[in-house]
C-alpha cells in the first residue's frame, strides 16, 4: 500500500500505532518539502486571493500554529471541494486521512523550533513564511 492508504486505512482506534507511525512520517516529510534555502518571500496571487490578500493569509495560517495547544501543525490544504482552508490538526492528524489534499503544513511541536527560538513559536512560523516556505512545491500541488 501507498503510504496515504495506510494512513486512510489505519486511522481507527485499533490501529492507532501503525496511524502514528506513518502519519507522522507523511507529515515529516511534507513539512521538509515545503521549505528550501532562501524560500519565503512573496505569497503567490493564487493563494493569497482565496484568503482576501497576503496578510490575510499569513494572519490566519499564522493563528492556526499559534492556536494549536500542544503538538501539531498548521495546513494550507485543499479541501474534496476544491477550496482552499487553512486548519489546525494535532499531533498526527494530517489532511490526507480525511481525503483533503495538502499544500503546505508548518511543524508547531517544540522539537521543531525550540533550540533555535525557545518558546516563540510566533517567531518560528514568522522564520517559515517569510525565508523558508518553498512555494513552487506548493503551486506545484495546488495544480
Amino acid at each position: 500500500m501507498s503510504l496515504e492508504d495506510i494512513i486512510i486505512n489505519s486511522k481507527e482506534k485499533a490501529n492507532m500505532p501503525i496511524f502514528n507511525n506513518a502519519a507522522q512520517v507523511f507529515n515529516h516529510t511534507f513539512f521538509f518539502e515545503c521549505m528550501k534555502k532562501n524560500g519565503g518571500g512573496e505569497v503567490p496571487e493564487e493563494i493569497s486571493k482565496h484568503f482576501g490578500g497576503k496578510e490575510n493569509f499569513i494572519k490566519t495560517f499564522k493563528e492556526a500554529g499559534m492556536t494549536q495547544f500542544g503538538s501539531g501543525w498548521a495546513w494550507l490544504l485543499q479541501d474534496k471541494f476544491g477550496n482552499l482552508k487553512i486548519v489546525k490538526m494535532p499531533n498526527a492528524e494530517t489532511p490526507v486521512m480525511y481525503g483533503e489534499k495538502p499544500l503546505l503544513t508548518v511543524d508547531v511541536w517544540e522539537h521543531a523550533y525550540y533550540l533555535d527560538y525557545q518558546n516563540k513559536r510566533a517567531d518560528f512560523i514568522d522564520t517559515f513564511l517569510n525565508n523558508l516556505v518553498n512555494w513552487e512545491f506548493v503551486l506545484k500541488n495546488l495544480k
